[in-house]
Order: structure tokens, then sequence, then C-alpha cells
């Protein structure tokens, strides 16, 4: 793998990630089993539509949601390997937290 392409996928990681808000969307969306729509994903975050509309296009954007159009309806879905990735991830972080490198 390039530099590049590494150096982009850190930043899609990080911009995916970067914001708590963003989080507690995506976990919903994990924890859920994916949302009908971004009103309904709002009532169960409790916060504006606006806000969840944002996070929803930042983590499509990032390829780890996945809108699908059903006609009038639609449907968000977490895609399969990002809560391995993020269990992955969290793993690290944990251990990370732990270590004493100064």
């Amino acid at each position: 793998m390039s530099t590049d392409r590494a150096t982009d996928l850190l930043v899609f990681l990080g911009t995916a990630l970067g914001s708590r808000a963003r989080i507690q969307v995506l976990t919903t969306l994990l924890n859920d089993g994916g949302a009908a729509s971004v009103s309904e994903l709002a009532r169960r975050v409790a916060m504006p539509l606006s806000t969840v509309a944002h996070h929803v296009c930042v983590l499509v954007a990032c390829g780890f949601v996945s809108k699908e159009s059903y006609g009038r309806d639609m449907a968000l879905r977490v895609r399969d390997d990002v809560e391995a990735m993020l269990e992955h991830v969290t793993a690290w972080a944990s251990e990370s937290e732990g270590s004493d490198e100064s």
C-alpha cells in the first residue's frame, strides 16, 4: 500500500471517528441493526435532525454507513466490517491508555 493511500485511509478513519456525537450515531446504528430513516435515528439518539443528518453524511462519505433507498423509504446500515474494526480500535486504545510511553 502506498504511503498516500495509507494516509488517506487514516484521514477517513479520523474523520469518521472524530466526534463523540458521530460515535453515538454509529453505535446506535450498530446496536439497533440500522435505522429506517435519519429522523428515526435522530429520535433514538435525542439529537436535532440536522445534526444527525450531518453525521450520517460524514459516515456515508467515509464508507462506514450506507443509505439504501426503497421507493420513498430509506434504510441506514453500517458496513459489516465496521463493527469488527471498531472493536479492534477500541482494544488498541485501551491497551495504549495503560502504557507509560512518554
